[in-house]
């Protein structure tokens, strides 16, 4: 048998591999059409664990392996008893040396190395060669000697997961569903994750039960943490793994991501590794594939949430330039109009970043430079595409979400249309009851909007800003929902409980925004009336 079926789940009835059903939430097999529980797959991995365990206790005694243990960085490497060293690997210290203890999250599987120490330079200066114009290809050149091979421990991930999902500034959770698909997990705190990222995927297929023999030749790091905190650090990562599927879905990147996975298959695995630490220049070189990752000497920051802000300060500058470019019948001067336009601009920028940057900070990464590759990772969206579940008359069920749909789009920019111009509808229609009552319909024609300038002077930034707070929460905290059905089809729900709750919700967030009320009526409504009535009655 293949070692990569080690995590395959084959059908309960007739022993075909079986497909995950994430609508259902169990593994359906395409041959005999009968569905697998989840926990099938679980007890078989635990029997072939067990076994294993027992294995590789029964050759510790007679495998000559010491243990290396750094005081400094805390690495614990396991190597053959004649290649000891007296450095550490990661960060040149003094090493004490032990026995090896098999810990919880010991690895249990293996990808043996296939490049030798050679190659994998050879590997390394293909990259220093095509990126000669990079300063970290010159620090790379000067050290490449110092790169070491060494198996790194890996929780190999597959199987079902599933998320609490929350956004930014909201009480409105949700719960989705997904499927991850032969995922690696890397568990060491000694190599950046993005490092190592940059240089995967591993072929599961090469995959065979560990032996202390693999070593020979090569250093092997073991987790330090076990339990709790080992299970912390590969949840931690599978969320930031599927955390882009997420986002793409609900549209934002203001979320957090709770994950839990009871029905997960994981197998602590080792996983072989060139390494090269030149200090701000980090290198790796993937010892299965040959594919190379750089870590770039400086930080980046990113911001990844600026584009709704900077959406809605064009759509603000955009209308102020239609509305005003022909103001009271005569084209506007365009220096003016420009005038207007940017400082009408600079407004809304101010309020909107203002805004959306609460509670949100710059992402600060160093980029990773990869070699060109023949493998390349599945696309996400074909493997790990979430499902979301909403409860709905005490029952879980299966749901599509949306949230930025043409029609809501329209109807926000109509009611912001609505405020803004309000004042100049309401004075056609006082206007338009006087003209039936006196017959003279020429009164219409002396209105003049211009006037209602007056009125976008106050209910423009807030109308951005309030939009902003809370169209926001229109958008995210009352998605459009679709019940997914059987057979791929999908059913338009209205749920008046979650709305009531909802709404809840909203009001709540409008009392804490506006605080006393009575300020901000005595502002309005007199300057609304105002307008009114300069409208109806303009200055000769």
């Amino acid at each position: 048998m293949e070692q990569e079926k080690i995590m395959t789940i084959h059908c309960a009835s007739c022993g075909a591999p079986a497909q995950y059903d994430i609508v259902k939430q169990n593994y359906h097999c395409p041959n005999c059409g009968e569905d697998t529980g989840t926990e099938i797959p679980l007890k078989k991995l635990r029997e072939f664990r067990s076994l294993t365990k027992t294995l590789l206790k029964q050759e510790l005694p007679d495998s000559q392996t010491i243990a290396c243990e750094c005081p400094n960085c805390g690495a614990r490497v396991i190597v053959k008893e004649h290649e000891v060293t007296e450095t550490c690997i990661f960060c040149q210290s003094k090493i004490l040396r032990s026995n090896v203890q098999m810990r919880e999250g010991f690895p249990e599987m293996v990808i043996p190395f296939r490049l030798n120490r050679k190659q994998a330079e050879k590997q390394l200066d293909e990259w220093v060669e095509k990126h000669s114009d990079k300063k970290e290809s010159q620090i790379l050149k000067e050290n490449r000697k110092k790169l070491k091979g060494i198996y790194l421990p890996y929780e190999l991930i597959r199987g079902p997961i599933r998320f609490n999902v929350a956004r930014d500034n909201s009480d409105r959770r949700y719960t989705c569903g997904g499927f991850l698909e032969h995922v690696a997990v890397n568990v060491t705190e000694r190599c950046n994750n993005l490092l190592l990222n940059g240089m995967e995927p591993f072929l599961w297929e090469d995959l065979e039960p560990f032996q202390f023999g693999y070593i020979a030749g090569h250093a092997a790091e073991v987790p330090t943490a076990d339990g709790e905190e080992l299970r912390r650090r590969v949840f931690e990562e599978v969320a930031e793994e599927y955390r882009p599927t997420v986002e793409r879905t609900m549209q934002t990147t203001g979320l957090s991501l709770s994950p839990s996975a009871d029905a997960l298959l994981r197998m602590p695995a080792f996983l072989p590794v060139y390494f090269l630490d030149c200090g701000d220049v980090q290198a790796a070189v993937n010892g299965q594939t040959g594919k190379v990752s750089v870590l770039a000497a400086k930080e980046t920051r990113t911001y990844p949430w600026v584009m709704e802000p900077l959406l809605g300060t064009l759509a603000v500058m955009f209308f102020i330039f239609f509305v005003f470019r022909n103001y009271g019948g005569v084209p506007m001067d365009p220096k003016e109009l420009f005038e207007l336009v940017g400082m009408a601009g600079l407004v809304a920028a101010l309020l909107l970043f203002t805004i959306f940057s609460k509670g949100r900070e710059a992402r600060v990464r160093r980029k990773v430079y990869k070699s060109i590759s023949e493998e390349k990772k599945k696309n996400p969206e074909e493997t790990m595409k979430p499902v979301f579940f909403e409860q709905i008359e005490g029952q879980e069920i299966p749901v599509q979400l949306g949230f930025y749909s043409g029609g809501r789009i329209a109807r926000i920019a109509l009611i912001l249309l609505l405020i803004n111009l309000s004042p100049g509808m309401l004075a056609w229609l006082f206007t338009a009851v006087s003209c039936i009552g006196t017959g003279d319909w020429t009164l219409l024609w002396q209105l003049d909007y211009s006037y209602n300038v007056v009125w976008l002077c106050l209910s423009l930034p807030v109308s951005v800003a309030g939009f902003a707070v809370f169209g926001r929460i229109e958008i995210y905290d009352s998605p459009v929902i679709f019940r997914i059905l059987e057979n791929g089809g999908r059913k338009r729900l209205r749920v008046k409980k979650e709305n009531k709750k909802t709404l809840h919700m909203r009001w709540r967030t409008v009392r804490n925004t506006m605080g006393n009320w009575a300020l901000p009526f005595l502002i309005v409504l007199p300057l609304y009336a105002m307008t009114v009535y300069m409208i109806m009655n303009p200055y000769p």
